[in-house]
């Protein structure tokens, strides 16, 4: 009789064991019910993590908005400021004018009269023509001149012995009436800029306005 070795039987293979214990989990009603909760446990992982992603993405965004509106507040006073820096310095030009020709000025009047020039021309892009800013000041620059015309008579005159003292008095109130004209529409001239010199608040560009 001969002896059965088992020399003649294949060995089962490492992966066909694998398979065998994988599908007699599989059958076990306990370790299917193990798996289903572990993958629904991941499933619940991953759509945390997309919502959170998702609030933080949107926190982002509301942070970049509100430091792209805080900017945009920023930059709307500094223009304001500039805008307002620009225009009193016209009525400052206009009053240092009037001083100079007042003689209380250390600063000689041709050379404020220069000055005003300057802001009388650059005051046509400053303020709105209806509100009659730069009709003001063509007044201003007009009698302006006209008081240096007349003082520089008036000093020609004081320096002439044979002159008939009528004269020159007749030159001193034509020069007291043109620096009388001209301190008329300065005043009138501040009350032209009031409205746009107001500063009290320097709150720039409001988007919800």
């Amino acid at each position: 009789m001969k002896r059965n070795t088992g020399r003649g039987r294949k060995a089962p293979s490492s992966w066909s064991m694998q398979s065998r214990m994988m599908s007699d989990i599989m059958l076990c009603p306990r370790h299917r019910t193990s798996l289903n909760r572990l993958s629904g446990k991941t499933t619940m992982d991953k759509d945390t993590v997309t919502v959170t992603l998702s609030i933080a993405a949107f926190v982002v965004s509301i942070a970049t908005l509100l430091v792209a509106l805080s900017q945009m507040k920023i930059a709307s006073a500094k223009a304001r400021l500039d805008l307002y820096n620009k225009r009193f310095n016209i009525y400052i030009a206009a009053l240092d004018y009037y001083q100079a020709l007042w003689g209380k000025s250390k600063t000689p009047v041709d050379e404020c009269a220069t000055h005003f020039i300057k802001a009388y021309r650059e005051s046509q892009f400053l303020f709105k023509r209806k509100d009659g800013v730069y009709d003001t000041l063509t007044k201003i620059k007009d009698f302006g001149a006209e008081s240096t015309s007349k003082d520089s008579d008036v000093k020609a005159m004081e320096q002439d012995p044979t002159l008939d003292r009528s004269h020159l008095g007749r030159k001193r109130e034509e020069r007291g009436i043109a620096n009388q004209c001209f301190e008329d529409n300065l005043k009138k001239l501040e009350a032209q800029l009031r409205p746009y010199l107001r500063f009290e608040h320097a709150s720039g560009w409001h988007p919800f306005k």
